[in-house]
């Protein structure tokens, strides 16, 4: 069984949803500028502190949790977004690291039914325990069914999984560490490796795809819970 919290609300931010958008930017600039220094303060917008890139405003599809405090308060404290192929920009790690379309044209993938996993990143607040990581995933395993699953990286995941299912994206392609690699594997999210070598792109790296149809049907036969969780619609908020 997922749990679900009623003061957790995941959701995808609408292009007119111009608050959520730049509550996604702040929780970005957050982790990435102030806490993990992965990029330059000077290089974004540190006047206004949020974390910005050329493509954000049209290339992409951005997701958000928020959380509802005991004062009736909200707060981002998850977010991420799936940034879709164009000949002019690419995809983000492409702009890093060009082999990457020889690896991705080798794997027989249509560049246009792909959306690369991108800017993940999850409150601190909400990975307090000191092994969980970036993601908030190092304390959590089966052993502890009241640890079984980190609600926010689930709750971003079913969110692009249901949206990608809606607009057509087969693939998506993410650019990972091994610690997040191996979890998503132990919850039947089994990437494929499209390049053995790890590059330093926010971290030591590598590449990997996964298909999500095929992600879909591993999840029915391994994890029952999990697969009815991502499939079953979201619960439209209230208010």
């Amino acid at each position: 069984m997922i749990d679900t919290y009623s003061n957790i609300v995941a959701k995808y931010v609408e292009p007119t949803d111009r608050e959520g958008y730049v509550e996604a930017l702040k929780l970005r600039y957050h982790v990435y500028c102030e806490e993990k220094n992965f990029i330059d303060k000077q290089a974004v917008s540190a006047d206004q502190q949020i974390e910005v890139d050329e493509y954000d405003e049209d290339r992409s599809w951005h997701f958000l949790v928020m959380n509802t405090n005991a004062n009736g308060e909200e707060h981002a404290i998850g977010t991420v977004r799936l940034v879709r192929y164009s000949d002019d920009k690419g995809f983000p790690t492409g702009k890093f690291y060009p082999p990457l379309y020889e690896k991705i044209i080798s794997h027989g993938i249509p560049v246009d039914e792909m959306a690369e996993i991108s800017r993940l990143c999850i409150n601190p607040c909400f990975r307090r325990r000191r092994d969980d990581g970036l993601y908030g995933i190092g304390s959590y395993g089966t052993n502890d069914i009241r640890r079984k699953y980190p609600v926010v990286l689930l709750s971003l995941l079913r969110e692009m999984y249901q949206f990608s299912k809606k607009i057509g994206i087969h693939f998506w392609l993410s650019s990972m560490e091994d610690t997040l690699y191996r979890y998503l594997k132990c919850i039947s999210l089994e990437f494929e490796p499209l390049d053995e070598n790890y590059i330093d792109y926010y971290g030591k790296v590598k590449s990997f795809v996964l298909g999500i149809e095929q992600a879909e049907e591993q999840m029915e036969q391994k994890q029952k819970d999990l697969y009815l969780y991502f499939t079953t619609p979201t619960p439209t908020p209230q208010g």
